[in-house]
């Protein structure tokens, strides 16, 4: 794929964050839907966690961009959280995932 100079300047900048960026054709939208309802009904997701984190994506074009071709899809780095639980006089610590930290 060749990058032109804003899309090199975008891609550029999302680095200096230590985000990462692709630019894919709009077809995978539809495929990133069906792969997380299609993982939700396997019992993949906790019902929970898809309610509050996925099933409100919408994954139609806006009327404002009906000849969209591509989609621009940003990964932004988020860190483990530590917690420390104690049971019995006993500390123990636990990493946890950082989207079960609000």
């Amino acid at each position: 794929m060749v990058m032109r100079p804003m899309t090199e300047q975008l891609f550029s900048q999302l680095e200096e964050r230590g985000y990462q960026g692709r630019i894919v054709p709009i077809q995978h939208l539809r495929d990133l839907q069906e792969e997380i309802i299609g993982r939700y009904r396997q019992g993949l997701f906790d019902k929970e966690f898809y309610q509050e984190r996925l099933a409100w994506f919408d994954f139609r074009l806006p009327d404002s961009l009906p000849e969209a071709r591509s989609l621009i899809v940003v990964a932004v780095p988020r860190p483990q959280s530590q917690i420390v639980l104690t049971l019995n006089g006993e500390s123990r610590p636990l990493i946890i995932p950082p989207t079960y930290v609000a």
